[in-house]
Parts: C-alpha cells; structure tokens; sequence
C-alpha cells in the first residue's frame, strides 16, 4: 500500500495538508495555528479525542494579544515555534479565548489530572463542554458535517510512558475508526497528531500512521 506523507520523525514544526481539510502533524499546538487558517469554514464545535485532555492555558496576556496573533499568522507561527504560551497541551484554551469553539466534546482517558476545560474561561465565554466515557455517547451528540474533528494517535497506547507503546491491537484500531466513518467523511476539518514518544516509539508512530492515515484518506474521496 502507498502511505500518505507525513513527518516519518519527531519534528514539532511539523505539519502538513495531506488532502483538503484533513492536517496531520507532530506536535499537537499546530492544529490551533490550522484553525486560526481556516477560521472563516471552522464549524463552531470542536470533537477532541486523545489520550491527554490538553486542557492547560498558558496563555498569560491579555486577550486581545492572542487576538492580534490570529490576524498576523505569520507571527502566530514564531511563537508557536518557540513553544511559547500555546503548547501542546494548551492548544485548545486559545482557541476558547478567541470564539472558535462554542461546544467542545472531549473523549479521553487519562487519569489522575483535572478533565476539561477551566470553567471560568467556559463561563465567560459561553461555551458548553462535554467529558464523554464512551464514543457512542460523543457520536450521539454531535453533527458530523458541523463538527471539527482533532485525533491524537496516542488516543491507541496503552502506555503512559514516554517513548514507550503498548498499542491497541489493529482489529481494535480499526473498530474505532469504523464507528468513526461518518465523522471523518463529513468534518469540515481534521487535524491529527502524531505526537511522536506519546504514541509510543517511532515504529509504533508510524504502524498506528499506517493504519489511520490511508482509510481516513480514502473515506474523504
């Protein structure tokens, strides 16, 4: 089988359009520099399904500041370089701070660490979250075509440690994507992360890449 490109290494200025509206990349903190590109088509809910909550802000300024940064992409992306205030695990914050996102689905499972989002930025600016235990009840919820989908591979490691896998078997991986097809069909955007040491070593990056990549590929035809 002929894989799609994607960063065959850990790389966290890494990201790429693979096919219209589907962006794989390194790093997870790309996949808000995405949707500030593509605000003006962003549907206004956000379906997140990882591993890892990513529910950190560390976006310390004011607002307005990160309101100036979407407008400017170019300076966006200096300080998305430098991993400075946006993060992989605070990249879905800004996107709360900015008016993105008026519902925000999470489907994750780690444990031990505050889930979701902090209700006061939720609070002040009106978005509903919701902390889902399974995939059906997400998918019962939610409008494909009027839903942003953001998948991190590691959602498929068992394993808490860094560069190490414990990976779902292939039959359960593509369970999960199966119950995923109407989504990945119909989302007006995908964004995807490798997440390289959480997803396990790099041949277990590139194994869940192999499986995932192509059939999302091939249901956007």
């Amino acid at each position: 089988m002929d894989y799609p490109l994607y960063p065959m290494s850990a790389d966290n200025n890494a990201f790429l359009e693979i096919a219209p509206g589907v962006w794989v990349m390194d790093d997870h903190k790309w996949a808000f520099y995405v949707w500030c590109l593509k605000r003006e088509q962003l549907p206004k809910v956000l379906f997140h399904m990882d591993y890892h909550w990513d529910n950190a802000d560390n976006f310390t300024d004011a607002d307005s500041v990160l309101y100036d940064y979407i407008e400017y992409p170019e300076k966006l992306k200096k300080i998305l370089s430098k991993d400075h205030l946006i993060r992989k695990d605070s990249f879905i914050a800004p996107a709360i701070r900015t008016d993105f996102f008026r519902e925000v689905h999470f489907y994750c499972y780690q444990r031990n660490t505050p889930q979701g989002l902090d209700p006061l930025i939720l609070q002040k600016k009106k978005v509903r979250q919701y902390l889902h235990k399974t995939l059906d009840d997400v998918l019962e919820k939610i409008i494909p075509n009027e839903t942003a989908f953001d998948l991190d591979l590691d959602f498929f490691n068992w394993s808490p440690l860094f560069g190490k896998g414990n990976l779902w078997s292939d039959e359960k991986i593509l369970q999960v994507l199966f119950h995923l097809k109407d989504i990945i069909k119909k989302s007006p955007l995908i964004t995807l992360a490798l997440s390289y040491f959480y997803s396990g070593d790099v041949e277990d990056t590139h194994h869940l890449a192999e499986i995932i990549l192509p059939l999302i590929l091939s249901w956007r035809r």
